[in-house]
């Protein structure tokens, strides 16, 4: 889940969270976006932009 906020947009970055409750905070959006393009040409199930 992305959560995009004032202070996120001014900084041209997202919060992610997962189901499992994990939060990354200050992600550069281009980063976020460049991950997820990486997941879905992987062909990936399970995201792993949030790992333990």
């Amino acid at each position: 889940m992305l959560v995009p906020g004032d202070d996120e947009e001014d900084a041209g970055t997202v919060s992610v969270r997962d189901r499992k409750e994990r939060e990354q905070k200050d992600i550069a959006l281009d980063a976020f976006v460049d991950h997820l393009d990486s997941e879905v040409a992987g062909k990936r199930t399970e995201p792993d932009f949030l790992v333990e």
